[in-house]
């Protein structure tokens, strides 16, 4: 496999640029450019929350649309519904909450939905090393389920932190420093519902992390495994017990995920993709996707631009 790998550094570097958005201008369809590429306010504040259902009224019927934005977006829900996030349908009740990394693609499903929305910057979160970590830690987790069903007790802490950060926006003298303290307790508090099922649920979630990092390089499984500290037994074993799939099916399906973001949502030609995503060949990029979902990159293009 041949193709340009992030290093952890430039990662790092990407994070702490206001604004930048991590898939080139040329890759947006007109559609995506509208939600993307506009100057947001975030530009200058890194942070805002909003009334869900004011938000969906003023946005129109863009927001019923598949998109994606170059910011980060929390939604807590007040009402039972259905939402779609990468092409999948979910359903979530009162309390749920959704986190979306940048780039990713949702949907509504309606407009008249109550909740709160959060949008902030990767780098109005991340201001040193440790917090880019957590950034991509929330990342990982949000891949693994984007959306977040806490127990009584966490429910009310989020409830608190919530409106704690909805009370700073309001203020007339709102402090970024208060309000990234709040956004990052609210990662935590995501990060520990995410990690509840103890020491093999971690190490999934370390693998993940790993697999984000690494996906378009496709390294060998051993080699991931000892990265992580496990025997590739070890690491099978967890993987199949998390998802009920081997470790390289994890990161086929990954690496098959961006894939279909790309195809939908995007303008670039199929062998553009392939060389982004590491195939030397567009054949073998096209083989590689047929034998994962029984069509090619092509027909499934082609029968998702015809339901958005």
């Amino acid at each position: 496999m041949e193709g340009a790998i992030e290093s952890s550094e430039a990662a790092l570097d990407r994070l702490s640029h206001p604004g930048q958005i991590f898939y080139t201008t040329a890759s947006y369809s007109e559609c995506e450019r509208n939600h993307c590429l506009y100057p947001h306010p975030l530009a200058d504040q890194g942070l805002q929350i909003y009334d869900l259902q004011a938000y969906l009224s003023r946005a129109g019927d863009a927001a019923q649309r598949s998109h994606r934005h170059g910011f980060w977006q929390c939604i807590l829900f007040f009402d039972s519904g259905v939402h779609y996030v990468d092409l999948r349908r979910h359903e979530y009740s009162p309390g749920s909450l959704l986190l979306l990394p940048e780039g990713a693609v949702h949907r509504f499903n309606g407009s008249e939905v109550k909740g709160v929305l959060l949008h902030f910057l990767g780098s109005f979160f991340a201001r040193s090393p440790e917090d880019a970590k957590r950034l991509l830690q929330l990342r990982v987790a949000a891949l693994d389920s984007p959306f977040y069903s806490p127990g009584k007790k966490d429910e009310e802490k989020l409830h608190t932190l919530v409106d704690w950060l909805h009370g700073e926006s309001q203020h007339p003298q709102q402090d970024q420093h208060f309000q990234r303290a709040l956004l990052h307790a609210l990662a935590l508090l995501l990060l520990r519902c995410a990690g509840e099922g103890g020491p093999e649920r971690n190490d999934y979630l370390a693998f993940l992390h790993l697999v984000e990092e690494r996906y378009i390089e496709r390294p060998p499984i051993p080699e991931l495994a000892r990265a992580l500290q496990l025997s590739t037994k070890r690491l099978y074993s967890i993987t199949t017990n998390a998802v009920g799939l081997s470790p390289g099916r994890v990161v086929e399906g990954r690496l098959l995920l961006e894939a279909q973001r790309r195809l939908v949502h995007s303008d670039e030609p199929v062998s553009t993709i392939a060389f982004d995503l590491g195939f030397s060949d567009p054949a073998y990029f096209s083989r590689f996707f047929k034998k994962q979902i029984d069509q090619t990159p092509r027909q499934f293009r082609d029968s998702h631009l015809r339901r958005i």
